[in-house]
């Protein structure tokens, strides 16, 4: 006769391959887990994600990979995580998260590694600064920075200008290569179909005019993202901040975003 749960023998310490009875809610089905899986123990400083990522994309110029992740991923994950992860090709694998979307997760990858377009398991992550295990290649890349304005607000300036919340804006420390990656994105729309740009101004260590990162011609709403290798840069804090333009009438954004990534 079957036992219910409240009448087995309880075990005061779990190890890391006992298992775990859990329902597949996908499948309908119930199936095994093992403690590693569900909690990453002994991953001491790791969480296992208990969820499915795949792959979506990956650059080796930007050396950004994309995975598709479960939604809501906002509420999990942040800019400056470490994750690992295990796919046959490269065995396992380290990145920092650099942007995080509902159900997306964007990892920069050093020369090391490289996201493929196979299978990822035992995915894990950490908050931490130095995560027990973290590569030495991945633990020196600076530290990134990231920030985003979601208030919808308007220009009407034919010249860059900030809005009525500044920016947003990073501020990294330049290493020796002085190389950076930035990464914008934002919605907007002009209210009489003429163009609407997004730009970035470069001050502290160093100091470069309005670059243009994005532009949109129309009333309807565009979601737009770029990727914009900076080089040349003096080592030292410099600091990145998004400014708009029109070419006339009144252009209206939100959700704005950059992060700024220094490069080894």
């Amino acid at each position: 006769m079957a036992k219910r749960i409240t009448q087995l023998s309880e075990l005061s310490t779990a190890a890391q391959d006992d298992y775990i009875v859990i329902v597949d809610t996908s499948s309908g089905t119930t199936k095994k887990i093992t403690v590693k899986n569900l909690t990453g123990l002994p991953d001491t400083t790791w969480t296992a994600t208990g969820e499915s990522w795949s792959f979506s994309s990956f650059s080796t110029t930007t050396r950004l990979g994309v995975m598709n992740v479960p939604s809501d991923a906002t509420t999990k994950y942040s800019v400056g995580m470490y994750i690992r992860f295990i796919q046959s090709t490269g065995g396992t694998k380290w990145g920092v998260i650099t942007a995080v979307t509902s159900t997306t997760i964007t990892i920069y990858f050093s020369s090391s590694y490289t996201l493929n377009n196979e299978a990822i398991t035992s995915p894990v992550y950490s908050a931490l600064k130095q995560p027990f295990g973290l590569p030495s290649i991945i633990s020196d890349v600076p530290a990134i920075d990231s920030n985003t304005i979601a208030t919808p607000q308007t220009t009407t300036s034919t010249s860059y200008a900030d809005l009525a919340t500044v920016g947003p804006s990073a501020t990294v420390n330049v290493g020796k290569s002085g190389k950076v990656l930035v990464v914008v994105s934002a919605e907007f729309f002009n209210s009489g179909g003429s163009y609407t740009v997004v730009g970035f101004v470069v001050s502290g260590a160093n100091t470069i005019a309005e670059t243009q990162a994005l532009d949109s011609q129309g009333t309807n709403t565009v979601q737009a993202g770029n990727m914009i290798l900076v080089t040349g840069l003096n080592p030292g804090s410099t600091t990145f901040k998004l400014r708009y333009k029109v070419s006339a009438g009144t252009s209206t954004f939100l959700n704005r975003f950059i992060t700024v990534i220094p490069q080894p």
